[in-house]
């Protein structure tokens, strides 16, 4: 993913807390531009923050993942390189771009995030080569939308090597209790 955050001091933002629920809301006004603190923009996503925060730590490390055939695919690629993550598993997909994400942050509570998957959702069991998975650990990051259905595939070659699997399934697979019956067995 390409993430483009937006910093907005609290009091440009009107916030809205609901009463009869634990959610609170982010009020922007419509049409009206908006002053911001800072906006950045970042290669993220949870493959790649793992990926690079184990490639700091000194261990060698590969990442699995589908971008699109496109420039945000170019500048994530580059900076796994310049962090010393292998990208020899990395799939480009020209059916859809690459995942994109807008924070705007503000206020003491989580961001509120606008997010397109892109490239993300085409994971497909053909793009998981044997290979990859001859591995000590596998961390599966949440995996969104068609590319969910990997998830026990991965699981399978991951054991089948003797790898240690670490995930962050995504409300899909909770809400299938896949998760506990793959990590346990």
């Amino acid at each position: 993913m390409i993430d483009t955050i937006a910093i907005v001091d609290s009091g440009r933002v009107e916030r809205m807390s609901m009463s009869n629920a634990h959610s609170s809301f982010l009020l922007l006004e419509e049409g009206r531009k908006t002053e911001a603190e800072e906006v950045s923009t970042h290669v993220g996503g949870g493959a790649v923050n793992v990926s690079v925060a184990m490639a700091r730590l000194g261990l060698d490390v590969a990442v699995l993942a589908k971008l699109g055939a496109d420039p945000r695919a170019e500048t994530i690629l580059q900076r796994l390189e310049e962090e010393g993550v292998s990208t020899a598993w990395v799939k480009r997909d020209p059916r859809s771009p690459t995942g994109a994400s807008v924070f705007i942050s503000s206020h003491d509570r989580n961001a509120a995030i606008f997010t397109f998957r892109g490239a993300n959702t085409l994971l497909e069991a053909e793009d998981l080569q044997d290979e990859a998975f001859a591995v000590g650990v596998v961390y599966i990051a949440n995996l969104s939308n068609e590319s969910a259905d990997c998830f026990p595939v991965i699981v399978e070659r991951a054991k089948k090597h003797g790898a240690l699997v670490a995930a962050n399934p995504g409300p899909s697979r909770l809400l299938k209790k896949e998760v506990a019956v793959w990590l346990i067995e």
